[in-house]
């Protein structure tokens, strides 16, 4: 698969900002830098944040909590507690406070939780700086609001086709707002780096490779809220350096040779046979 994004022609021409201009790396600085020793953690606390947020601005019921793996592994109290803040926070009727940012980071230790297999110590005993750098974060996002309200379309988490997924092993992207696929990327140091757009370009071709798929990305976003920055790319710009049909056929039969090396179980055809059927009617909407 790395050999295939590796085929991708040179996106840094095509990355834009808010005002449609191209990005000068060199003119863009951050406006929130780090304080916290643990930025890893503090990217996964965010994210919960900013689920938060969109979910207040759009006016959707939370549900947070109930998607939350090892979610029952925290304290009743706090599970009690948390759950009250985030009905309060989302419907409007309280304004984010330090026992949300708090609340936050937990649920950043508990996804690392998952993600590593390793417990925390103390998965309640919250550092000072990590509070801090996240609610650095949270208030300069709120300056940005506006970029996180949707006017037709809203989706957190957005996931994929069943075939596909079992495919890849799950995946799911961030959000979806209108007709823009954003990622979030809470990182120090703004560089062009291609693996993050290979990224997007995925979550892309998975949602071409989906069956009954009801929306159309014309942007691939990431949002770096310590810069306070979106960038984007046009999808219309991308396609006119890759031939989109030609590699998402490739992606295909990579993922064939893969589970074919891998002796994967004879049910993987079914899934390729029902991926193929998806690209074959999502192939027509293109451009």
């Amino acid at each position: 698969m790395k050999l295939l994004f590796k085929s991708v022609p040179n996106l840094k021409s095509l990355i834009k900002i808010s005002d449609d201009r191209n990005i000068n790396f060199n003119e863009v600085f951050i406006q929130t830098p780090l304080i916290s020793e643990n930025p890893q953690l503090i990217g996964h606390a965010y994210d919960y944040f900013l689920q938060l947020l969109c979910e207040r601005l759009n006016k959707c019921n939370s549900n947070i909590s109930s998607n939350m793996i090892l979610y029952d592994e925290l304290p009743e109290s706090f599970q009690y507690d948390s759950e009250k803040n985030i009905e309060l926070y989302t419907s409007g009727l309280k304004e984010w406070d330090y026992d949300l940012t708090k609340q936050s980071i937990v649920y950043g230790k508990l996804d690392q939780y998952y993600r590593s297999g390793v417990p925390p110590v103390d998965i309640m005993n919250v550092d000072r700086e990590d509070i801090k750098d996240l609610h650095n974060l949270v208030t300069s996002t709120m300056k940005s609001e506006n970029i996180f309200k949707a006017k037709h379309r809203f989706i957190s988490n957005p996931h994929f086709g069943s075939s596909i997924s079992m495919l890849m092993g799950g995946a799911d992207a961030d959000l979806i707002i209108d007709d823009s696929l954003i990622d979030i990327k809470v990182r120090s140091k703004l560089r062009f780096e291609s693996y993050p757009w290979y990224q997007l370009i995925g979550y892309y071709v998975l949602g071409l490779l989906t069956p009954n798929i009801d929306y159309k990305i014309k942007r691939l976003s990431i949002w770096n809220p310590r810069y306070e920055i979106l960038m984007y790319i046009n999808i219309d710009d991308l396609f006119n350096i890759l031939n989109i049909k030609e590699f998402v056929d490739n992606f295909i039969e990579t993922v064939i040779v893969i589970h074919r090396n891998k002796d994967s179980s004879p049910a993987y055809l079914d899934y390729i046979k029902d991926v193929r059927s998806a690209w074959e009617i999502n192939s027509k909407n293109l451009g």
